[in-house]
Parts: structure tokens; C-alpha cells; sequence
């Protein structure tokens, strides 16, 4: 079949299985446990099939270079745990899946990060699926899973399809979400799990800083049923194990001498990055416009053709709650409470930090799912038919411009030189020698395979004003020193390295230039990228 056929008879058959879905729902005969397992089976396997057609191994966010390169220090370092924590941009629960599927054997370049991503999004999937049978039919709950599957599943957005720090705190999330409402609608959870929810939670910080407010709100709204129900050694445990990585995480920083590294780097570095304008120009009153938040959300062909309809649905079913009033019991109360405040939650999550990432958005697809499918679940059946009719036929839409307007994506400009920069660097260094380079172009460590000299791929944080300025250039020289890369690679060339309006040269920076005009010999230039030499290292 060629290239334009294929998509088409993909997209009809995507068209008739959620038909069939939507047709299904209408039986009032329950579906059996072992039925659904198999239709839930086949879901996740389609939404991997499909999202498999699109892997490539090509960097489509630079941010999937940042934690490759990340990775490649880890396996570089016998010193693991340091690194693993020093050199994952404060990130490492993002990059231990990477290590975890090379440890498997899994090629890790760009294709083998976004089948990570894929596996990741199964396990999300299969949460939402468990979270929903925690009050809904099990029909139901394949249906809402199907409209994530869809959006997910055939998206060849880069922002979306590339691995990134997300993927993994959206799974978090939803396992965190799941005890909780397993606690609330099933029963008290047992001290062993209200232990790992707790540690759980407290690890949401290792993921992503942007998890921290959805976390609170689970943690809050567990927190609150220990108490109502008086358990106070659940309330305690929960407490107690969501400090513990922070106080272990900090302890071993301060057992290496460096409790100030793990406060700068893990909390005022996405402080500031959130709550300043030392990344975003967008003034703080600014960042929760409606306005502006509508436009990012809705904006893009490649969400919004989901999130449009889904917001549809919402009103309606709002309209509907707003004007009937059904009579609700208190899992029902709680759970459009808990639904209601996660979503708020991931929205300022979202637009906190005033940049407008597509990424960022992956936020908000479960959250927004979850809250309309608790409100349609009060709308009366022949409503509720039309309600889910909608919600598919807006996955639909999404997933048919999804699959019938898929491109190769475009290799950007910079990357034309990539080519001749990788081979010197290949043949002026040893695969166990480090690298620097100075901008942000991250891909040079991947396409490489050299070690990160300095614990950030990239050094944007010493390219703008700041007030951790002079602790990240202490901790710069203090990585060159001590790691000595043979490479010092000055790429901040407008077309090179991205975020051009921060670029400039290394020896803007007195200290730092004189610490490379010491111990590094200028070797090569190629279209304005200077390569330096360590003097210590034979030419």
C-alpha cells in the first residue's frame, strides 16, 4: 500500500473500533473481567502498534538530547549514585527509566528513548483504566481509555512523540492517584502502600519541580481522609515517607560536602525559573490570563482538536450537573472535588513558569479526561450516549488529522553541521574523554557518545543574569577542573544552538575565559564553532 493509502485504511479502522465502542456501551449486559482484560490488551497494543510507525531515530526535542546525554555520563562514571543525582539536571527520576532499558539491552539513541516514552504512556493508560473501574463500568472505562489511547496513540507531534520529564511524572501521578482513590472508594490501604504512596509523592520533586502542585493535591486530600477517620498512624506514615527522599536525597549531598549543590540546583534553580522572570519575560499577573492560557491550550491543530471538543463535553455536562442537581454520596462528592482541584492544580502547573512548552500540556490530558468523565457520569443514559458520541468523534477528529497529515520531521538548519563538528570531535577524543559544550546544543553529546564535562548539558543558566550566577560559576570551573574534558566546544552560534536570545561567547564571561585561555588552545573552527583542546591532553 503506499504512503497516502495506508494512513487512510489505518484511520477508517481506527474510525469503526470506536464505533464499535461507543455501540457497546449502549448494552446494558455487564462486560465479564476477563472480556475487558482482553479489549484493554487490545487497546494498549493498537495505541503501541501505532505510536511504533512513528519512531525514528532523530532528535525531535532537544530535551530528549539532554537526558540521553545525561545517561551517557551515568554509564560513563563509576561513581554512580553522584552522578545519578549531580548530572541528570536535577532530573534523575527521568533519566532512570533510560538507564533501566539500556540495563535491558534497549539501544538507547533517539528511537530507543521514544519507545520508553510509548511503554511509559501504557503504564498511564492502564492506570486511568484501573482508576476509572474504581466507579465505573468496565465499559465505560475502556471507552475513556480508548479517547487517551487515540490522542496519544497517533500523534507524531515531536513535542509529544519525544521522550521527556512528562511522560514520567504524568505515570507517577496516576499511580499516586489511584491509591489514593483506592483508599477512598475501596478501603483503607494498607501501611505498606500508604508508605510507598508517601515515598511516591516525595519523589514527585526527582521527576519534574512542575509535579509538586498536583502532588499536593493528592497527598492533601489523603492526608485529610487519615485524619477524618482518625488513623493517625496512616496520616503519620504518609507524612514521614513523603519527606524521606528530600531528607535522603539532601543528607547524601551533605555527606559529600555539598548540602548548598542539592537546595540551588533541586529547588531555588526551578524557584526562580518559576516565580522570577530570570527565564520568561511574561510578567507573573500575566502567566494566568484566560486569555492567554485558552490560546496556548487550544491553539495548536495538534491538541486542540482534543481538547476543543473535550471542553465541549465539559460545559455540557456542567450545564447539565448545574441545573439538575443529582443527588450525590460522599465518593461521589470527593472524587469531583479531588477531579476538579487535580485539573486546577495541572493548569498552574502548566502556566506558572510563563513558557509556552506544548510539551508542558501533557499535564493536563489525564486530569481534563478524568474530570469529564466523572461529570458525564451523572448525565442520563440517552444524553450521556450523545456526551460520548462527541468525546469520540473530537478523538477522532484528532486522531485522523493525527495520522493523514504525518510528516518526516524537518532536520533544522543548525543541524547541517552537526556532521563535520562530530567527526573532529570523535577524531581529537577518546570515547572515554568528556565533553563541554558551551550553549545549548545537547545533541553533540548523543551523536558523540561523550561524557558531560560539566554537570549541565548545556550552560544557559551561566548565559543569563541570575541570582544563583556565582554559585553556578563556581560549580562550572569546579566540573572543569575536576573532570578535565578534553573538548571545550563554544557553540553559542545563532542557528547552532538554540534559545538565541540567550547566546553568548564563552570568553563574555572574564572568569570563565580566562580559565579556558589557561588550560585549553583554540584548534579548530568550524562555521564560527571554536573547538578547544585540553593542553594537557596530546594533540
Amino acid at each position: 500500500m503506499n504512503q497516502t493509502f495506508t494512513p487512510i485504511v489505518l484511520t477508517v479502522l481506527l474510525g469503526l473500533l470506536s464505533f464499535f465502542l461507543w455501540q457497546n456501551n449502549q448494552k446494558k449486559a455487564a462486560l465479564s473481567a476477563g472480556a475487558s482484560r482482553w479489549w484493554l490488551g487490545l487497546l494498549l497494543v493498537l495505541a503501541l502498534l501505532f505510536r511504533l510507525l512513528v519512531v525514528r531515530n532523530q532528535e525531535g526535542n532537544e530535551d530528549t538530547s539532554t537526558w540521553l546525554s545525561c545517561l551517557i555520563t551515568i554509564q560513563h562514571d563509576p561513581d554512580t549514585a553522584w552522578t545519578f543525582l549531580n548530572y541528570t539536571d536535577s532530573r534523575p527520576l527521568t533519566v532512570l527509566p533510560l538507564v533501566l532499558a539500556s540495563k535491558l539491552g534497549l539501544p538507547m539513541d533517539y528511537a530507543g528513548a521514544q519507545v520508553v516514552s510509548i511503554l511509559l504512556w501504557l503504564g498511564t493508560f492502564f492506570l486511568f483504566y484501573r482508576t476509572i473501574l474504581l466507579w465505573e463500568t468496565r465499559r465505560y472505562a475502556l471507552l475513556y481509555t480508548w479517547v487517551l489511547c487515540l490522542f496519544m496513540g497517533t500523534t507524531n507531534y515531536a513535542d509529544y512523540v519525544s521522550y521527556n520529564s512528562e511522560h514520567v511524572g504524568v505515570l507517577m501521578l496516576c499511580l499516586a492517584t489511584y491509591w489514593y482513590l483506592q483508599n477512598e472508594k475501596v478501603g483503607p490501604i494498607g501501611k505498606v502502600k500508604t508508605l510507598l504512596l508517601g515515598l511516591l509523592l516525595g519523589s514527585l520533586l526527582f521527576a519534574k519541580f512542575q509535579n509538586i502542585p498536583m502532588g499536593l493535591i493528592i497527598g492533601g486530600f489523603c492526608l485529610v481522609s487519615f485524619l477524618a477517620a482518625k488513623d493517625w498512624l496512616r496520616a503519620g506514615l504518609l507524612i514521614v515517607a513523603s519527606l524521606l527522599p528530600t531528607l535522603v536525597v539532601n543528607g547524601y549531598f551533605a555527606w559529600r560536602g555539598e548540602p548548598s549543590t542539592f537546595w540551588n540546583n533541586y529547588f531555588w534553580n526551578y524557584f526562580y525559573y518559576s516565580y522570577t522572570n530570570e527565564f520568561s519575560s511574561t510578567a507573573i499577573s500575566d502567566r494566568f490570563h484566560p486569555v492567554r492560557l485558552g490560546f496556548f491550550i487550544f491553539r495548536s491543530r495538534f491538541h486542540g482538536l482534543y481538547f476543543i471538543p473535550l471542553l465541549g463535553v465539559l460545559l455540557l455536562a456542567v450545564y447539565y450537573v448545574g441545573r439538575y442537581r443529582p443527588s450525590l454520596d460522599y465518593f461521589q462528592r470527593i472524587n469531583g472535588a479531588f477531579a476538579s482541584l487535580l485539573l486546577l492544580a495541572s493548569v498552574y502547573a502548566v502556566a506558572q513558569s510563563g513558557s509556552l512548552f506544548d510539551h508542558y500540556l501533557l499535564y493536563l490530558l489525564v486530569p481534563f479526561t478524568y474530570l469529564v468523565a466523572w461529570l458525564v457520569s451523572f448525565v442520563p443514559t440517552p444524553l450521556r450516549s450523545y456526551l460520548l458520541g462527541l468525546l469520540l468523534v473530537g478523538a477522532m477528529v484528532q486522531a485522523s488529522h493525527n495520522m493523514l497529515t504525518r510528516l518526516p520531521w524537518s532536520e533544522p538548519t543548525g543541524h547541517q553541521f552537526d556532521t563535520p563538528l562530530v567527526e573532529y570531535i570523535k577524531k581529537n577524543s577518546r570515547p572515554a574523554d568528556r565533553l563541554v559544550v558551551w550553549g545549548w546544543a545537547d545533541r553533540l553529546y548523543v551523536k558523540t557518545r561523550r561524557a558531560l564535562g560539566y554537570r549541565m548539558p548545556h550552560s544557559h543558566h551561566l548565559l543569563m543574569p541570575s541570582r544563583l550566577y556565582n554559585f553556578r560559576e563556581k560549580i562550572f570551573l569546579h566540573d572543569m577542573e575536576q573532570n578535565q574534558p578534553a573538548l571545550f566546544v563554544d557553540a553559542a552560534v545563532p542557528g547552532f544552538s538554540i534559545m538565541e536570545n540567550l547566546l553568548k561567547p564563552h570568553d563574555s564571561f572574564p572568569n570563565i575565559a580566562a580559565y579556558i585561555r589557561k588550560n585549553y588552545r583554540l584548534t579548530k573552527t568550524i562555521r564560527g564553532i571554536r573547538v578547544y583542546k585540553r593542553l594537557a591532553v596530546p594533540l
